[in-house]
């Protein structure tokens, strides 16, 4: 399973999800900030970490069709 969280802030969305058993998750999010959040609560929780993208949402650069799910 195969997740992609658009705007993801520090990654709440994800790591619900994490819990649920996808084990390929991205978040894209221009902010930096939410991703060291989101570093230390996977880290909290022993989940995998996730891909980091530090991009804008409409140019991620990612290839379509490539996440079961997005947000």
């Amino acid at each position: 399973k195969t997740f992609c969280e658009l705007g993801s802030g520090r990654g709440t969305t994800s790591m619900y999800l994490s819990k649920a058993g996808y084990e390929d998750i991205t978040m894209v999010d221009l902010a930096e900030n939410g991703f060291k959040v989101a570093i230390k609560s996977f880290a909290d929780h022993n989940l995998k970490q996730p891909t980091f993208l530090l991009a804008d949402v409409e140019k991620t650069g990612l290839p379509s069709g490539n996440f079961d799910c997005i947000r």
